[in-house]
C-alpha cells in the first residue's frame, strides 16, 4: 500500500520545530534590539548635554536641564523655549547624583552657565539591557560611561563654582 501524505505525528513535529526555531530567532532579536535601544539612551543623554551647554555658550545666557525621572525626559529650560526629548521605550533614568545629593524621584534641575558649565553629575540608565552609569564632567561636559556605581569618579568640589 503506497503512503500519500503525512502523519499527525509527523506535522505536529514539523510544526514544534518551527515554533522552536521561532522562539530562538525573537530572543536572540530581541536582546539585540534592547542593547539598541540602551546605546540610544546613552547618545541621547550624551548629546542632550551637549546641546544644552551648546545652546547657553552660543546664546551667552544660562540654561537649565531638568530630568523627570517619573516621566522619562529630559527637557532644556532656556527662558524662552523649553526643549523636550524622551528616552526610549522601557528605559528610565532611575538614579541622579549631582552636588553631593543622591536623587531618585521627582524632577531633578542642573544649572548650565553662560560659559557651558554645570555641577559634575551622575546618572543610571536603568531597562531590559541592565544598567549603566553615566557621569558627565561639569566644567567639560565628558561623558564616562560605567556599568558600577562603584567606579564612578569622585566629583570635584568646585570652590567659588557660579553658574551664572
Amino acid at each position: 500500500m503506497s503512503r500519500r501524505g503525512f502523519t499527525l505525528i509527523e506535522v505536529m513535529l514539523a510544526v514544534l520545530l518551527l515554533a522552536l526555531l521561532t522562539a530562538g530567532v525573537t530572543l536572540k532579536s530581541s536582546g539585540l534590539l534592547s542593547a539598541g535601544r540602551a546605546e540610544d539612551a546613552v547618545n541621547l543623554v550624551r548629546s542632550f548635554d551637549a546641546a544644552a551647554r551648546q545652546w547657553a555658550v552660543a546664546s551667552g545666557r544660562p540654561a537649565r536641564m531638568s530630568f523627570d525621572l517619573a516621566a522619562g525626559t529630559l527637557s532644556r529650560l532656556d527662558g524662552k523655549s523649553t526643549t523636550v526629548v524622551s528616552l526610549p521605550p522601557k528605559l528610565r533614568i532611575d538614579h541622579i547624583k549631582v552636588g553631593g545629593r543622591d536623587e531618585t524621584l521627582g524632577l531633578v534641575l542642573i544649572d548650565v552657565s553662560p560659559r557651558g558649565w554645570s555641577r559634575s553629575y551622575a546618572l543610571r540608565l536603568s531597562g531590559p539591557g541592565g544598567e549603566r552609569w553615566l557621569s558627565i564632567a561639569g566644567l567639560s561636559g565628558v561623558v564616562t560611561e560605567t556599568s558600577n556605581e562603584r567606579d564612578l569618579p569622585e566629583a570635584p568640589s568646585t570652590p567659588g563654582y557660579d553658574t551664572h
